[in-house]
């Protein structure tokens, strides 16, 4: 009983954990294509910028 028990504490462990992994794995992949649309879309402007300057 106490083996099962062992065993079922440790899957649900696992399984929160891996839960808590993907869920900051969708948070970094979310912000990393936040900043690679925000860079895009400042990009034109810093190139008119740069190409205005010279």
């Amino acid at each position: 009983m106490n083996i099962m028990k062992f065993i079922r504490s440790t899957y649900n462990y696992q399984t929160a954990c891996m839960r808590q992994l993907q869920r900051l794995m969708h948070t970094i992949s979310s912000i990393s294509y936040n900043c690679q649309t925000a860079y895009m879309q400042q990009l034109p402007m810093n190139t008119i910028k740069s190409i205005r300057s010279i």
